[in-house]
């Protein structure tokens, strides 16, 4: 072992495996290692407890001569005895943490606390269900303890829980869309503010329909250019996703936009082939009432050929009367003429 300004150190080793569901451990429980540098067989560090654990100790001194890694050290801790929350959900938003559970058991002085680095800081901003952590550390780190503690049945029981940074809760603020018409395109518009983190972290989800076609298209710009059809209707929505490269989230979806109404392209053939025969029936219809009513006007009557002949005999008959007539009153008159000379 070396010794004057030499300082022992030791590589501590630790296997830990937590409980799946309270049951002994077992291969499907969850394997986490740890290998840390010490000045001594000291080691602190922040686990759940919720199922119990069941971890391997091994010590392994540097720089010590024949000194070998020593024996593994099992220790097994028990779950507590009453899980005092459950259904834990967070949402994350410009410095500002929500916590929300769920309880099936009553206890009144439920405490809450998590962990920043080596501090435990406990929530002031807590009603039933519900605390909200205001802090500027929150998006930095790289996991999130948590502590309940309170009394049940007279006696104390802390329950702690591990969950991934913030950064995996984001929750976006809703954005909003336009539809503008440019050419033969459609654009899509976002409108979004929430700038709290690098433009790449935040990709588009630009949700649309075409004739009641669904279509989905994720991008990182904030525009998007369709094909414009005259005879779609076009539905369309936005949402906001938090890019897996810096964490996990994403926004509620905006308000819908519609732009254009649906035509079927067929539809001038189809109104052409109902409308020309109606007008063509309406047109006829027309006529025959028509006809009908000045048929004498545009029809009129022809007399029969008999008729004519014993008209014309008539007035033969009459023309030579009216002759023999006029030719006795012109005797007549000379008579009388010569008679009065």
């Amino acid at each position: 072992m070396n010794t004057g300004t030499n300082r022992l150190y030791f590589i501590v080793i630790i296997n830990m495996k937590i409980r799946c569901h309270q049951q002994d451990c077992s291969e499907k429980a969850i394997t986490i290692s740890y290998t840390t540098r010490v000045k001594n067989t000291t080691c602190k560090l922040n686990i759940p407890n919720v199922n119990g654990l069941c971890i391997s100790v091994k010590v392994n001194p540097e720089e010590c001569g024949n000194k070998k890694q020593s024996p593994p050290l099992e220790i097994s801790i028990p779950p507590p005895p009453v899980r005092l929350v459950k259904n834990m959900s967070f949402e994350y938003s410009h410095d500002r943490l929500k916590c929300t559970w769920d309880s099936d058991v009553d206890v009144p002085d439920l405490g809450f606390y998590y962990w920043y680095k080596e501090m435990v800081k406990k929530c002031n901003v807590m009603k039933i269900g519900e605390c909200v952590i205001h802090d500027t550390f929150l998006k930095d780190m790289t996991e999130m303890f948590y502590l309940f503690n309170g009394t049940y049945k007279g006696q104390p029981v802390n329950n702690t829980f591990r969950h991934n940074s913030s950064t995996y809760f984001v929750k976006l603020k809703k954005p909003q869309l336009t539809i503008q018409s440019i050419g033969q395109s459609l654009h899509f518009h976002t409108d979004f503010t929430d700038s709290e983190f690098g433009a790449h972290c935040y990709e588009k989800n630009y949700i649309y329909s075409k004739c009641d076609e669904v279509n989905h298209r994720i991008m990182s710009y904030s525009e998007y250019k369709v094909d414009y059809d005259s005879s779609c209707k076009y539905r369309a929505r936005v949402q906001i996703i938090f890019s897996s490269d810096c964490g996990e989230g994403k926004s509620d979806l905006s308000d819908e936009v519609e732009y254009g109404e649906n035509r079927d392209s067929n539809l001038p053939a189809l109104l052409a082939g109902i409308i020309i025969p109606l007008m063509l029936s309406c047109f006829l219809i027309v006529s025959l009432v028509l006809l009908r009513r000045h048929k004498d006007i545009i029809f009129p009557k022809i007399p029969e050929p008999t008729l004519i002949f014993k008209d014309m005999f008539i007035n033969n008959i009459r023309t030579a009367e009216d002759l023999r007539v006029n030719c006795a009153a012109s005797h007549y008159s000379l008579v009388s003429q010569s008679e009065n000379v």
